[in-house]
């Protein structure tokens, strides 16, 4: 995610000077993340951040970036004050809050502050909004975008007197509630989309957009600040459904810390009370049932220099680490290390290590050899028997098929389904192979094949536990290019002995339908362990373009003067049909004696097909006149 970060704006983090904008894009971009752009407005630096998605839950904002600069500078960094005087008038309304589903929401902190009103924003409040490109709207609203481009937490405000009591609900919609958005777009809910609602309806849709009957007007007195931590999948989706995307979803979708909640809405008082200060200021409720837990990791400097390959001391590792901030004791050459709250990215040693790494500068880290080591290759036992197979059967005739693993009805359900025919977990190759054999049998004329043979290796679910199956199929093809009657046994019984020969094992039994499938998986873990040979490697092969365009058949037959070989007679078809005859077939030849002599017969089937649209009836009819001609040209008779 990209996000506009203002130099002066930075600047406020620091009691000291920074260094200068050009340094701190090289600087961040060695160390950080890219600056894919820079923008002088005014006397003031814009950068284009782009943020990644392992650390969008703590740099989408100026402190997070202030405090990298600080780390990486070596600048201190200073926090924006969010203090306030606390001898303030109590409000008479007393806000109640109500979580239904604490996974979706882990946090909510709300406020009540009476006594207030709605106009213009100061002059340095505009001034930062836009710097980065926000539109000033009024100053409870700017109060809410500067906090969350301020700490990266989104917030909200309610008008208290459009809530049907100081109750606050946190909810998944009814099926079928509406709710007019801030920017008057109607949206019809479905049960699966959290809401922000009071005892009547909803007001927001949580983590996303504000609805228009609870939002702040020019005629406001007394708002609810609402800072809360949404789960971060539910945001996404709940995005996706209603087809709208904002600064704040876009936060939420990266994860937040809810330890950001607290500080967003201290400082959200602190600056409104700066606006008015004789607000009368509620307590704030805060549902938080389960806390986030601090990360403790115990990580040695052998620990670190073998992950980075670098040769770190003791004192420079300890000296990173207090440059992040981070808590942290030592013991030697041992560390035991709490990040910040907010770092969600940071549970595991190789974390610490990496942050340690980025730190530092990987690119300082210079190369190392890598130690001599024996290694005899040898190829996996199952992908080396079944490769065995594949390329026996391919030599034989036969052609492998690959088919999705996923069908419409079945036993076993996919819980994301990416369409609605594939639902289901396949419990055998048979079903799918059978699909693949008609498909072929269609496209028969186009590959020019008497017989069809295919097999395929895979993955099939029949119980709890996946099996890898070898499924295979035969059937002759009518000289039309349709299916015989019966299957061709033959075919299966070419399987069985491939299988026998490539693995010495015997496969008993007679078949009792069209298919042969096989439990390749229980097979091969009776086999020993291959003793020699690398991994097969197709050398050579050749792959030929695949026309996403209907094809079209015709048929010609000539006689010839015994003699002229059918080889003759297909070079001038070939030169006449040009690059739309794609496959010739010879399906018919005799000889039959005649008052002149004796003359064979040819019959071809011509298959025309185009790469770039689908063919008429007149081309076709054209590129079979110019074959006949050349035919009769030569004297022969095209019947």
């Amino acid at each position: 995610m990209n996000i506009p970060i203002s130099y002066n704006w930075l600047r406020v983090h620091f009691e000291k000077d920074i260094p200068a904008p050009n340094e701190i894009a090289t600087l961040l971009t060695k160390h950080l993340c890219e600056v894919e752009g820079m923008e002088v407005r005014n006397d003031d630096t814009i950068f284009d951040f782009k943020i990644l998605p392992d650390r969008g839950h703590d740099l989408l904002s100026h402190h997070g970036i202030a405090r990298e600069v600080s780390v990486l500078s070596g600048v201190p960094f200073k926090k924006i004050p969010t203090e306030y005087q606390q001898s303030f008038e109590k409000t008479e309304a007393i806000l109640k809050v109500s979580v239904s589903d604490a996974h979706l929401c882990p946090r909510y902190m709300g406020r009540v502050i009476e006594n207030v009103g709605v106009g213009e924003s100061p002059a340095w409040l505009r001034a930062r909004l836009e710097s980065v490109g926000q539109r000033s709207i009024n100053n409870i609203v700017d109060i809410t975008n500067f906090v969350m481009l301020e700490l990266g937490q989104p917030m909200h405000a309610f008008d208290l007197r459009k809530l049907s009591g100081a109750e606050i609900f946190v909810r998944k919609a009814h099926e079928g509630e509406k709710m007019m958005t801030l920017d008057n777009k109607d949206i019809t809910l479905t049960p699966e989309t959290l809401v922000i609602a009071d005892s009547k309806q909803a007001l927001a849709i949580a983590g996303v957009k504000g609805g228009k009957d609870a939002g702040v007007e020019a005629g406001t007195t007394s708002i609810v600040f609402e800072s809360a931590n949404f789960n971060a999948v539910s945001t996404r989706k709940t995005s996706q459904r209603v087809g709208i995307r904002t600064d704040s979803s876009r936060r939420y979708e990266h994860g937040l810390s809810p330890s950001l909640t607290e500080e967003a809405i201290h400082l959200a008082t602190k600056l409104l009370l700066e606006m008015y200060p004789q607000a009368r200021v509620g307590e704030i409720v805060d549902v938080y049932p389960e806390p986030q837990q601090a990360q403790t990791i115990v990580i040695t400097v052998s620990d670190i220099n073998g992950i980075l390959g670098s040769t770190l001391s003791p004192d420079e590792v300890e000296g990173i680490v207090v440059r992040l901030g981070f808590t942290h004791t030592r013991d030697g050459e041992t560390f035991t290390i709490t990040p910040p709250l907010v770092r969600l990215d940071l549970s595991i040693k190789e974390d610490i290590a990496e942050e340690i790494g980025r730190v530092y500068g990987f690119y300082k880290i210079t190369d190392a050899p890598l130690p001599d080591f024996a290694f005899t290759a040898r190829p996996l036992k199952a992908y080396y028997y079944a490769n065995l197979i594949r390329d026996t059967l391919v030599a034989r005739g036969f052609s492998e098929v690959y088919t999705s693993s996923f069908q419409k009805e079945g036993e076993f359900a996919v819980l994301n389904p990416l369409a609605e025919d594939k639902a289901f977990l396949r419990k055998n190759l048979a079903m799918n192979i059978e699909q693949a054999l008609e498909l072929n049998v269609r496209n028969a004329p186009l590959l020019g094949l008497d017989e069809i043979r295919i097999f395929e290796i895979g993955k099939a679910f029949p119980g709890v536990m996946e099996e890898k199956l070898l499924c295979a199929v035969g059937i002759e093809l009518t000289k039309a290019g349709k299916k015989k009657d019966t299957m061709t046994r033959e075919a299966l019984e070419e399987v069985r002995t491939v299988i026998g020969e490539v693995l010495g094992v015997a496969i008993e039994g007679v078949f009792t339908t069209n298919v042969f499938e096989l439990d390749l998986g229980a097979l091969l873990d009776t086999l020993p362990e291959p003793k020699v040979g690398a991994p097969f490697v197709s050398v050579g092969t050749r792959y030929q373009k695949i026309s996403a365009y209907p094809f079209m058949l015709r048929d010609i037959a000539l006689w010839v003067p015994e003699g002229i070989p059918n080889d003759e007679v297909l070079a001038i078809i070939v030169h006449e049909g040009g690059d739309l005859l794609r496959t010739k077939r010879l399906f018919d030849v005799f000889t039959k004696e005649f008052p002149e002599g004796k003359r064979t017969s040819y019959a071809f089937n011509l298959v025309f097909q185009s790469y770039e649209k689908t063919l008429s009836d007149e081309e076709i009819n054209n590129s079979m006149l110019r074959i006949t001609i050349a035919l009769r040209a030569r004297g022969w008779e095209v019947r």
